[in-house]
């Protein structure tokens, strides 16, 4: 018996010691492994969410300064400062005129926060400004250093209709700090001569907005951000004394790393630096946590693995049996528990059922997230289409209420409730060929009478069609690039013709404009279905339009441009027709 128990004891011992010894072997190879892997997927993570964030930081940014363009339209487009502009020039009751602009420029500017200064340049020189960094509000702070001199200045922006956006510069010093603004510009139009030059408008707004954007609270102070001009000179940075320097990335220290966005329709560049010493410093203390737990963990095992080897040993041995009975399929059948086995291995087989349950619910539960994300794809799409026609609109019903046309008003207004009623209730219901028409009529009358009726429109639908269900505003975004970009700046009457028909049991659908006609290269791109790779060079209304089209029809929709520069642009969708309504 002592010789069969020392027979049983060195057997025992000799698997201490080869588990002991691969064990410790792989923990090191483990801790080799872990410490280049997670390295690098912390190094990878770390750019991707810092490109995630750029992304997001410019979005942030795009949408602040839209909301300042926003606000100086409301100047450049407006009757009474155009009707004031062109009283400065004609040197009439220029005082009076005068102080009605600087009142009507103190509630603008506060309106809204960061601005600092409204400045407007008449055609004859005047200079008219409401500015809250000189102890006299009807002095301007920033002119006087500005880059350009007054005549450059006006020189530049009333040279085209576009709008114009200053990087930032140093303004003034005022309440002993140094204030730096940037600058939105752009023209004061007069839309019954377009060619006349009545003035410019400036506003200017604090750096600080910028920096707000583009510089959140962060963990690590040692990380900061900056904004950079086209002319690679810093026009955004919490250390305000470098703005206006000349940004170089070789002279950042290597314990840092630099990422970068550029913004191309501001032409800036937004640019993170972060320091990867405290990463370095995270990775290393987390392999000597894993390190400890694996090696204390080994330990731990080494003592006990000699009692329970034998009991172990019998129950893995009673489950592995277990597991090979099991059938295969989609899903493996749970384990049953015997009563020799050791709390251990019910344990081990009871998380073994709870796993199978929890991936029975997890594919139950990705089918139905698949369909709420399409769903929600759809409805983004939607809520992304081009809002412009709305202000279009508004815009329409601001004209109605200057000429004091009561009665035209009274139908602009009921056209515009029964669009915004229709637009915006359920904007994914499915509607006929006959509603969608209805509406359209109403959006084209307002259309047409924003613009002076300077363009007919001719709908021809077939009747046969008439009951057909389609998605609410499939052809809006159409009609309206063709009537917004096509019949821009057209000399004569314009026509826009609508078509519908039944096509081999599909809707055919026709947007026929004799406009200005669409880039060659724009039409190649939407006919030979590689717009969803150029989503930049469409614009943001078509493509969604189209996207949301090819969602709808899961891909069976064929799109169709005929285009000739001067001549006009023809659009044809076929797509087959819902057979019924959904909410």
């Amino acid at each position: 018996m002592k010789r069969g128990t020392r027979k049983k004891l060195g057997l025992r011992l000799k698997l201490l010691v080869y588990f002991g010894i691969l064990t410790s072997v792989q923990v090191l190879v483990l801790l080799a492994y872990s410490a280049i892997h997670v390295s690098t997927i912390l190094q990878r993570n770390t750019s991707q969410l810092t490109e995630i964030n750029l992304a997001q930081t410019a979005a942030n940014l795009d949408l602040r300064t839209q909301s300042y363009k926003d606000l100086i339209y409301q100047i450049w487009t407006g009757d009474d400062f155009v009707a004031w502009v062109d009283a400065i020039n004609a040197e009439t009751n220029v005082s009076v005129v005068t102080n009605q602009m600087r009142r009507q420029m103190r509630t603008i500017l506060n309106s809204k926060e960061y601005i600092r200064s409204i400045t407007i340049i008449s055609a004859n020189g005047k200079v008219i400004t409401y500015d809250t960094l000189t102890p006299a509000t009807y002095e301007n702070s920033w002119l006087g250093n500005f880059s350009l001199s007054q005549d450059e200045l006006y020189s530049l922006v009333s040279q085209d209709n576009g709008m114009h956006l200053f990087p930032t510069e140093y303004a003034t010093t005022f309440t002993n700090e140094d204030q730096y603004l940037f600058h939105i510009a752009h023209r004061i139009i007069d839309w019954k001569k377009l060619d006349k030059q009545c003035g410019v408008v400036i506003l200017s707004l604090d750096e600080s907005l910028l920096s707000d954007i583009i510089a959140p609270e962060s963990i690590f102070k040692e990380d900061y951000a900056l904004l950079i001009g086209e002319d690679g000179r810093i026009i955004s940075a919490q250390d305000k004394s470098i703005i206006g320097s000349v940004f170089r990335e070789e002279k950042i220290p290597s314990a840092y790393s630099v990422y970068s966005y550029r913004h191309d329709a501001l032409g800036w560049t937004i640019v993170q630096v972060k320091n990867e010493t405290q990463n370095k410093k995270i990775i290393t203390q987390n392999i000597l946590i894993s390190g400890s737990i694996s090696l204390g963990s080994l330990l731990v095992t080494l003592l006990f693995i000699w009692n329970i080897s034998g009991q172990l040993t019998h129950s893995i041995h009673v489950v592995v049996q277990g597991m090979r009975r099991t059938r295969t399929g989609s899903l493996p059948e749970p384990l049953s528990t015997t009563e020799d086995m050791s709390p251990e291995i019910v344990s081990i087989v009871s998380q073994y059922n709870r796993t199978i349950d929890r991936l029975e619910q997890a594919i139950q539960k990705e089918k139905e997230e698949t369909a709420s994300r399409q769903q929600a794809e759809i409805r983004m799409l939607e809520a992304r289409i081009n809002p412009h026609f709305i202000y279009n609109t508004l815009d329409t019903v601001n004209w109605m209420a200057i000429d004091k046309e009561e009665y035209d008003m009274s139908n602009a207004i009921s056209s515009l409730a029964t669009i915004l009623r229709y637009a915006i209730s359920n904007s994914n219901k499915i509607v006929t060929v006959r509603d969608e028409v209805e509406w359209l009529k109403r959006y084209i009358y307002l259309q047409q009478y924003r613009m002076k009726n300077q363009f007919v429109c001719n709908i021809d639908v077939a009747e046969n069609v008439m009951d057909w269900s389609v998605h609410k505003l499939l052809i809006q975004p159409f009609v309206e690039n063709a009537i917004i970009h096509g019949f821009e700046n057209a000399e004569g009457i314009s026509v826009l013709d609508v078509i519908m028909r039944n096509v081999n049991d599909k809707l055919s659908i026709t947007i026929r404009d004799n406009g200005k006609g669409l880039d060659e290269h724009l039409t190649r791109i939407i006919n030979s279905g590689s717009w969803k790779q150029n989503r930049g060079a469409l614009g943001i209304g078509i493509y969604n339009a189209l996207m949301r089209l090819h969602m709808y029809c899961d891909g069976q929709e064929t799109v169709c441009v005929t285009s000739a520069p001067g001549k006009g642009t023809e659009i044809t969708v076929d797509f087959p027709v819902e057979t019924e309504k959904s909410v």
